[in-house]
Order: C-alpha cells, then structure tokens, then sequence
C-alpha cells in the first residue's frame, strides 16, 4: 500500500522504506548486509498454502542476522493445517499457530513474540514476530517457548 509507505517515510525520514512482494525480494542479502526488518501484514494470507515455505525463505534470505519478521495472518485455531476462505476477491487461508511456528523455524526464523486476537464480528487474527539468526539459522536471546503457543502473547 503506497500510502503506507509515504506516511513511514514521513514520520521516519531517516529509515529507507520500501514497497514490494516476496518475489521483489533478493534471495541473498546484498553488499547492504541485508533488510533489518520486513512486514508481512497480511500479504502472505493469499498464496497457496504450498507456496509459503518458499515465501519464508525467500523472506529469511533477504534478512541481515537478527533481522526481523512481523507476519500478520488469520488465526485458523487448532485446525491440522491451513483452511481456505472466500475473502474479498480471492480466497485466502487461516493457519493455526503451530504450523506457521514450524514454517517459521524451518526457514530459520525465530518466533519470538505471538499475538491471537479476536474481535467481536470478525475473524480471529494472528501476529508473529520472528527474528533471522546467524547464518540462516533462527535464533534470539528471547526465543518463543517451543510448544508454539496457545495463549494470548507468549513471550515477550
């Protein structure tokens, strides 16, 4: 969303923000050392489910070490993997938690921080905040515990 972009840029002039897709994104990190953070808010909740793995890691490979994720997605409960909805003008997916901690950990994304949210009337959301470790592989001094969570916030 262009007008998000131009409203960050506003307020924080001194952090280069950029609109773009996983498919925009290097595959490696560049002679830049990488993205110190990346939003995924809701842009993922669209992709065949088959197609996130890849997402993920293109995700994690476009992170300096200690980079962050902050995945926004539709919470899909305790259901065994992820569940399709009609949404807007395409169909969309709600995850369950522990299969995205799992994705998550498998692209060498730390989970570091869970949020379930559900309002009155709409559909119950989730917010995850990973954070790439050295190397590819997912680490952090706060690491979420490894149950994957079933709480409101898990760690913080």
């Amino acid at each position: 969303m262009p007008a998000f972009v131009e409203i960050a840029r506003a307020r924080r002039p001194d952090v280069d923000v950029r609109l773009g897709g996983v498919d925009d994104l290097p595959g490696v990190p560049g002679p830049d050392g990488g993205y110190g953070g990346i939003l995924a808010w809701y842009s993922l909740i669209h992709l065949d489910p088959a197609a996130l793995p890849g997402a993920l890691a293109r995700i994690r490979g476009a992170l300096r070490p200690c980079g962050r994720l902050l995945l926004g997605l539709f919470d899909g409960g305790d259901a065994p993997g992820p569940e399709p909805f009609e949404h807007a003008v395409v169909t969309a997916h709600r995850w369950p938690v522990s299969v995205v901690v799992a994705l998550l950990r498998a692209a060498g994304l730390e989970p570091v921080d869970v949020v379930r949210r559900t309002d009155p009337g709409s559909r119950p959301h989730l917010a995850i905040e990973a954070v790439a470790g050295p190397g590819g592989e997912g680490a952090s001094p706060r690491s979420m515990p490894a149950h994957g969570g079933s709480g409101p916030t898990l760690s913080r």
